[in-house]
């Protein structure tokens, strides 16, 4: 069944659709959230992660006190329909090849610079004697370091989104990149420790 029929079925066919208002009663948004809550199970039936959505509900449930009071609940509320609507999306985009292929890019990028270094140690390693400038080791060491940690935290992601099957399609340009804004971070942290330390 699609996204329409699964909410259809609940009564929860348009989306967005606008959560009670501050002003109405308390039994309306529990009928709210005892929607949202047999969506959740039907959905988790079939495989899809609802465990964020199920969370959430659970605290709404409970009368966890959120800041903001009505606002913040409705707020909590159209985030648990947000993350229902994506999940058939998100089981759908995680059996397809694109989040091993991503995977694979992000090892690859992990291999590619520790053989850079490896087989090029001499190299890099007369040219930051050579120039007697510690800003520049520190900028490299700090490149070096944000990448690898961008791409083992990418890599650790994309497999713990897929053993749910929770990939977010979205979040495809953020994968690519991620190795790029990790080291690009990391010099700059390199940059700041460098002025810190006075070197």
């Amino acid at each position: 069944m699609d996204r329409r029929g699964w909410a259809g079925r609940f009564g929860l066919a348009q989306a967005p659709v606008e959560f009670p208002s501050p002003t109405q009663s308390l039994p309306d948004v529990k009928t709210q959230i005892e929607g949202l809550e047999a969506l959740a199970s039907e959905l988790a039936k079939t495989g899809h992660d609802v465990a964020e959505a199920s969370r959430i509900l659970d605290a709404l449930r409970k009368g966890v006190s959120l800041d903001g009071g009505a606002d913040s609940r409705n707020e909590k509320l159209n985030q648990v329909r947000n993350l229902l609507y994506s999940a058939p999306s998100r089981l759908i985009f995680s059996k397809t090849i694109w989040p091993y292929l991503l995977m694979a890019f992000e090892f690859l990028v992990l291999i590619f610079w520790g053989w850079l270094l490896l087989d090029h140690r001499p190299t890099f390693n007369q040219a930051l004697l050579i120039t007697h400038w510690s800003l520049l080791f520190s900028i490299f060491v700090g490149f070096i370091t944000g990448l690898v940690g961008a791409c083992t935290f990418a890599i650790y992601g994309l497999y713990s989104h897929l053993i749910y099957g929770s990939v977010y399609p979205a979040y495809f340009a953020w994968y690519m990149s991620r190795p790029v804004v990790g080291g690009v971070m990391g010099a700059f942290v390199g940059i700041i420790g460098s002025i810190i330390l006075g070197e």
